[in-house]
């Protein structure tokens, strides 16, 4: 930290006339303006400035000093990039002239690439195109932190199942927010670093394959076709040409190498896909047709019989994570899972166009995150009955891999 003693002063010129002053030195006559000069430098990637001190208002040689702390502390920019600064005050008869050396933590490009957010919102956005280009990172200032609005475990998710063509393998995402102080205002500097399982070039590679495929396959949907009937035609064709990737569904690995049968460039360029790669290849697919699809990221619900029939036991109720879509069609929405006839080998369309009641009795989701699936083309509950759905049904009798996930 800075002390008195690491500056200098000088006595006054003995000439009467001021010297002019440094070229490219900014003149202040406060605290705040002092202040403000450094941040300048500092913004600016500058490893010298000079600042004069003219009419100031205040005790000169302290006030440099405490201007360094206090920015060291406050200043999520100075916090983020900033090492330590080592300043020189010069007294000039009644003026002073400070010079400054900054020594940073980041490099000059570090501190220029940080981008100023005005909400959550732009910030979303602006971590949308970086991972949409596949790029390392994302550092952005803001001046209304607030952490329940920026929760990465969700909006990653949302972001990276939002783009099925940019989606080859969720990356890992470290966030590391400056100043850490939970009492050190709203302003904060927030630095993002994306570890993708691929490079960048193989990855551009692999979204421009699977965009062709996506395009070439769109374009084989008959002319005259009503939205649910290309729904169904592309339901048909992606279960044609991908078979289900049983190896990786029945691994027990689940921190293992990241595998392309979880992605749609899997499913469409290496003909192998479990739900995760279905469900963002038919996305593809849909929205390239014109029809609203999204991915819904839920759990297959699995009951299994007691091990002594009639004795009271209840059935063991497990979880495993499931992928599938919501699509709309005519101002409403119904499920679709490819997995369950993709595993079979046979189109049932046993989950295909179904409406929450139907889908919720070997599913769970979020319903509250997405719209109600209760159009005209699917199933509902039988009149008069507002039972809860059934623990058990044939909707979609997809095996239990024996990966459980939390309730």
């Amino acid at each position: 930290m800075l002390e008195r003693n690491e500056y200098s002063s000088v006595s006054a010129h003995t000439d009467s006339t001021p010297a002019p002053p440094s070229a490219g030195a900014q003149e202040v006559s406060d605290y705040k303006g002092l202040k403000d000069a450094i941040l300048t430098f500092l913004r600016a990637g500058a490893e010298e400035g000079t600042v004069r001190l003219r009419g100031y208002i205040g005790d000169a040689e302290k006030d440099v000093n405490e201007a360094w702390i206090d920015i060291s502390r406050t200043e999520p920019i100075a916090v983020y990039a900033l090492d330590y600064m080592v300043p020189s005050v010069t007294r000039l008869l009644s003026e002073y002239e400070v010079s400054f050396k900054l020594y940073y933590r980041r490099g000059p490009e570090q501190v220029h690439d940080v981008v100023y957010v005005e909400s959550p919102t732009v910030f979303r956005e602006r971590l949308a195109d970086v991972l949409g280009a596949f790029g390392p990172g994302l550092t952005a200032e803001t001046s209304y932190y607030r952490e329940h609005q920026y929760d990465f475990d969700a909006m990653l998710p949302e972001l990276y199942y939002g783009a099925p063509l940019r989606a080859m393998g969720m990356p890992e995402l470290t966030r590391t927010v400056y100043p850490d102080n939970p009492d050190a205002g709203l302003r904060r500097v927030i630095e993002i670093e994306l570890n993708y399982p691929h490079a960048a070039s193989v990855l551009n590679t692999r979204a421009a394959r699977c965009e062709s495929a996506v395009k070439a396959m769109a374009a084989g949907i008959p002319g005259g076709l009503e939205p649910h009937e290309k729904a169904r035609w592309l339901y048909e064709a992606l279960i044609g040409t991908c078979e289900f990737d049983w190896d990786l569904y029945e691994s027990v690995e689940e921190d293992g190498p990241a595998s392309d049968s979880l992605t749609a460039y899997g499913a469409l360029c290496g003909g192998l896909a479990v739900s995760e790669g279905y469900a963002l290849a038919y996305k593809a697919l849909c929205e390239q047709a014109g029809i609203d699809c999204r991915v819904v990221r839920g759990r297959n619900v699995h009951t299994a019989a007691p091990n002594s029939p009639g004795t009271g036991e209840v059935p063991a109720i497990t979880f495993t994570e499931h992928f599938w879509n919501l699509i709309g069609i005519g101002g409403h929405y119904y499920h679709v899972d490819l997995s369950p006839d993709a595993m079979d080998g046979n189109l049932t369309y046993r989950a295909f166009l179904l409406g929450d009641f139907d889908m919720s009795r070997g599913y769970d989701w979020d319903a509250a995150s997405l719209p109600a699936a209760d159009g005209p083309l699917s199933g509902g509950p039988p009149p008069g009955d507002p039972a809860e759905p059934e623990e058990t049904s044939d909707v979609t009798p997809i095996p239990d891999p024996g990966r459980a996930v939390d309730e």
